[in-house]
């Protein structure tokens, strides 16, 4: 009986795919850098606590919508991302129009992460 030679299938993955598949993102990497971006901006606009990003049904959901994307080590990494984003959110909601001095104007980005942070405050100083 002559054994039949077996050729290689087209559809398994080779070894170099899987590995690449599975290997996180670099730091500079453009899509990890957008989805840094879209986190912090999740956790900014919607007033998420930076413990949210810790939770491991978070971390479960990140990782089985892209396998690639770790988050940051430390939370104080995207703290700072939040801190940018709350800038830039204030620099671009600005009025353009003068106000007088006893006038200041309110911001979307004010209310998205000082305010939660300032009414905690409040609260410990008026104990």
């Amino acid at each position: 009986m002559i054994a039949k030679v077996l050729k290689p299938s087209t559809s398994q993955p080779t070894l170099m795919q899987i590995v690449t598949r599975t290997q996180p993102y670099k730091t500079d990497s453009k899509a990890k850098k957008e989805i840094d971006e879209l986190v912090t901006e999740w956790i900014v606009k919607d007033m998420m606590p930076l413990s949210a990003v810790e939770s491991k049904t978070f971390k479960r959901l990140l990782h089985r919508l892209d396998p690639k994307y770790e988050l940051p080590i430390h939370s104080s990494n995207v703290k700072l991302a939040e801190d940018r984003l709350v800038r830039q959110m204030r620099s671009d909601d600005m009025p353009k129009t003068s106000t007088s001095s006893d006038e200041t104007p309110q911001t979307e980005a004010t209310s998205a992460a000082s305010k939660s942070r300032t009414s905690v405050m409040n609260l410990e100083y008026s104990r």
